[in-house]
């Protein structure tokens, strides 16, 4: 840095007076000061303080110029002239400026004197965002490239980052991706859910992107795992708690009884294709019985293989009916059918009856009884087997 320094005036009483003493030659003197009082010495104007005064300068041009680069070192104005698709310069020295005589065009280059040199802003390419026609510009050239004042944006490389694109921002809203380019986004919130369709205190945004909505929805289902199939998923009351089904899939039950049997449905899911199906009832008459004459009925027949005995006992006065007995198995009355014979002259003859039995719970063989509690004509019993 330059030392300024403030030079004092050399003042006294007779500035101007001075002493003339002959020197023994004719007209020759020695001249003297003769100023009376001094006040103040002042600066000589002698080679030391000249020296001093150099070395000052110099020292200043040091601090400016490390480098001693001369003329170099200031601002010097280049000539530009755009010449096709180049911007040709013309002048010398470490940094520049020029003023833009056309606009930028992608694809322009430039040169230095005659010399193809690359030229940057900052971290990319000169582009139209530094080069503006009627504008100056600073740069610096070190014989191989001009950097030109300017960047500290957003470089293209860091653009290069941004992946969003049109569909990806709001509808309208300006934006930079992938390049300087302005972009506008064209993404428009079409939600249809409302508030019934979304989970309780959960919070979400239908068509309009400023205008948070929140959730009344609420899980109140009663299923448990053993009413839902095994292997299905559901949720019950808690959205975020996926439980899984246990009950038993049957899928199509068949079963096939015989008279007499049952069948123990099995809990769980029947797809209604299930079919139970009783086998054919096979009927054969067993045996059949009477009175012959004046006599009381008093017979009997052994049965074998019946699931079931069917019997009909008949007389003419139904009064004198006994229930049958069995050897094996449970004897149920299941109707009476009484009647009297008609006999085509207005009259009615004695009255009479049929009475019906069923014999079931049959383990083995089964003898059956029939008998009336005293005589008359016409008794008679038919056993039919059920197999």
């Amino acid at each position: 840095m330059f030392e300024k320094k403030t030079w004092v005036n050399r003042q006294s009483e007779h500035p101007a007076r001075r002493r003339l003493t002959p020197t023994g030659n004719d007209n020759e003197f020695d001249v003297a000061r003769a100023e009376g009082v001094i006040m103040e010495d002042g600066d000589a104007f002698d080679a030391e303080t000249m020296n001093d005064l150099e070395k000052r300068v110099a020292e200043g041009f040091s601090t400016l110029d490390p480098a001693d680069l001369g003329a170099d070192v200031c601002v010097q104005v280049y000539a530009c002239v755009k010449s096709g698709t180049v911007y040709e310069l013309t002048g010398s020295g470490a940094v520049g400026r020029c003023k833009i005589p056309a606009a930028w065009n992608s694809g322009d280059t430039w040169s230095v004197n005659g010399k193809a040199v690359p030229a940057y802003c900052g971290a990319d390419a000169v582009d139209s965002d530094c080069i503006v026609a009627g504008r100056w510009v600073l740069f610096t050239f070190d014989g191989q490239r001009l950097d030109f004042n300017g960047g500290g944006g957003l470089s293209s490389g860091k653009l290069a980052q941004a992946t969003a694109a049109e569909s990806d921002v709001l509808s309208g809203k300006k934006f930079y991706a992938g390049n300087k380019n302005l972009k506008t986004g064209t993404l428009a919130l079409s939600g249809s859910a409302g508030t019934g369709d979304v989970l309780r205190g959960a919070t979400f945004y239908k068509d309009d992107p400023k205008s948070k909505l929140t959730g009344t929805l609420a899980l109140s289902g009663n299923a448990n795992a053993a009413q839902v199939l095994s292997g299905y998923t559901f949720y019950k009351d808690n959205a975020k708690s996926k439980q899984t089904g246990t009950m038993a899939n049957n899928g199509a039950v068949s079963v096939t009884l015989n008279p007499g049997s049952s069948y123990v449905v099995p809990a769980g899911y029947h797809n209604g294709g299930g079919r139970v199906r009783a086998n054919n009832v096979g009927v054969s008459l067993a045996g059949t019985g009477y009175t012959t004459g004046a006599s009381a009925l008093n017979w009997s027949t052994t049965v074998s293989g019946a699931n079931a005995l069917l019997v009909i006992v008949y007389g003419t006065n139904m009064t004198k009916v006994n229930t049958p007995t069995v050897s094996s198995g449970t004897v149920t009355k299941l109707s009476d059918c009484p009647w009297r014979q008609y006999n085509n002259d207005g009259t009615y003859g004695a009255r009479q009856a049929a009475f019906v039995y069923a014999v079931t719970g049959i383990s083995g063989n089964c003898t059956i009884r029939c008998t009336t509690s005293n005589w008359d004509w016409g008794f008679g019993a038919t056993v039919y087997k059920i197999a």
